[in-house]
C-alpha cells in the first residue's frame, strides 16, 4: 500500500478490509490509525482521489466494517450501543489516579506534555536513540530519496508525541498505551542502520560497529528475560528504579512488573515457605496470582496471612483495596527480582501479615 505499484483489485482489497478489521478488533480507537494511514497513503505518493480510488476505499470501509461487526458477537443486539460504550470508553476516559515517573507521583488526568516522550526516553536503549534520531536527520535532509513508509513511520511518530503533548489524555503504566509506536521506531533504526552500511567506505569499522551494537542490546536485555518491558537504560538512576522496603506495592522512583507476568513464578518460588492451612490473598491486579495457587479459608486470628503483590509504588496505597480482611504488620518475606546491568530491580512480592482485631 507504501508503494506506487499497488494494485487495487478485489484480492488487495480483500487483504486490506482483513487487516484494518483486526485492527479494529484489537482496538476500536484504530479507526483513527486507518484514517490517518490512508491520509498519508494519498499523500506521500501524490495521488488524487477519482471516482475509482473512492469506490475502492467503500468497498474495503464496507468489508471491514461487516468483518468487524461479524466477529465481535457482544454488539450484534445492540450495536449503537456498543460502538457508543466503546467510543466513551476508549476516547472519553475518566480516572484521576496517580502514575509515578522518575520519582514523582503524576495525576494521569493532568499530565506534563513530555511525559510520553520522557518514558521513551528512558525506555528505549540508548543506541535506539540514536540511531532513531539520525533517521530524523535523514529525514530532514534526504526526505526525497526516502522510501514511502519511512516516511510515514517518521510522521506517525512525530504526530503522535505532538498530539500527546497537546491534548496529554490520560495514561498509565507508562508507555503500555502506546507500544504499537515501536514497530515504526524499529524500521526507522533499521533506515538508519542500512544508511549507514550503505554509506561506509571501510567494512571493518562497518562490521565493528553491528557486533558492538547487538552486543549492547543483547547485554542489557538477557538478564531481565522475559520481562524486558522492564527494562530501563543508562540514563536512570539504577539503584533508585527500586527500593527494598516494607510497604505495599514496594518503593522506587519507577514502576516495573504492571503486566504481572512475574505473578507465577513470585508464586511457584514461595510455596515452601507458605503453610497448607494458611489464607493467601493477592492485590490488585489478583488475576496474575490466583491462577497459580489454592488458598485454604482460614479465619484464625493467629494465622499469618500471605499477600501477593506486584511492585506499584503508591502515595497512599491501594492495591489492596479488593482485600476485604483488615491486615497489619506485613513484612516482606520474599521478592521477585532480576538483575539489570548492576542492580537488581524488583518485580512482585509476598508479604506476610498479621489480622487486624
Amino acid at each position: 500500500m507504501f508503494t506506487t505499484d499497488f494494485k487495487s483489485n478485489l484480492k488487495s482489497n480483500l487483504i486490506l478490509s482483513i487487516l484494518f478489521s483486526s485492527l479494529l478488533l484489537i482496538r476500536f480507537s484504530g479507526i483513527i490509525f486507518i484514517g490517518f494511514l490512508i491520509f498519508n497513503y494519498f499523500l506521500l505518493n501524490n495521488i488524487r482521489i477519482n471516482l475509482k480510488y473512492f469506490l475502492n476505499l467503500v468497498l474495503v470501509s464496507l468489508i471491514s466494517i461487516f468483518l468487524f461487526f461479524l466477529l465481535t458477537p457482544s454488539m450484534w443486539r445492540y450495536p449503537v450501543r456498543w460502538i457508543k460504550g466503546a467510543i466513551e470508553t476508549q476516547f472519553f476516559l475518566e480516572w484521576g489516579g496517580l502514575v509515578l515517573m522518575n520519582g514523582e507521583f503524576l495525576n494521569a488526568a493532568n499530565l506534563p506534555f513530555n511525559y510520553l516522550f520522557t518514558w521513551f526516553f528512558y525506555q528505549l536503549p540508548w543506541p535506539y536513540i540514536l540511531l532513531f534520531l539520525y533517521g530524523a536527520f535523514l529525514f530532514l535532509r534526504r526526505f526525497k530519496d526516502l522510501e514511502v513508509f519511512s516516511k510515514f513511520s517518521i510522521i506517525f511518530i512525530s504526530t503522535i508525541l505532538i498530539f500527546f503533548a497537546i491534548t496529554t489524555p490520560i495514561t498509565y503504566d507508562g508507555t503500555r498505551q502506546y507500544l504499537f509506536l515501536i514497530p515504526f521506531v524499529i524500521h526507522v533504526i533499521s533506515v538508519s542502520i542500512f544508511n549507514l552500511f550503505d554509506n561506509s567506505k571501510n567494512r571493518i569499522i562497518t562490521n565493528i560497529f553491528l557486533v558492538l551494537f547487538f552486543s549492547i542490546i543483547i547485554y542489557s536485555q538477557y538478564s531481565i528475560y522475559p520481562f524486558t518491558y522492564t527494562y530501563y537504560n543508562e540514563f536512570v538512576k539504577e539503584d533508585k528504579i527500586t527500593i527494598d522496603c516494607e510497604k505495599i506495592g514496594g518503593c522506587g522512583d519507577w514502576e516495573t512488573d504492571y503486566w504481572g507476568i512475574s505473578g507465577k513464578a513470585v508464586v511457584n518460588n514461595t510455596k515452601d515457605i507458605i503453610g497448607k492451612n494458611s489464607k493467601i490473598l493477592s492485590c490488585t491486579p489478583s488475576q496474575v496470582f490466583t491462577d497459580y495457587y489454592i488458598s485454604e479459608n482460614t479465619t484464625d486470628n493467629k494465622s499469618p496471612i500471605y499477600i501477593y503483590t506486584i511492585h506499584r509504588p503508591e502515595i497512599e496505597s491501594s492495591l489492596c483495596n479488593n482485600i476485604p480482611i483488615k491486615t497489619e504488620n506485613c513484612e516482606t518475606i520474599y521478592t521477585e527480582k532480576r538483575k539489570l546491568r548492576n542492580e537488581f530491580i524488583n518485580l512482585s512480592y509476598m508479604l506476610e501479615c498479621k489480622i487486624k482485631n
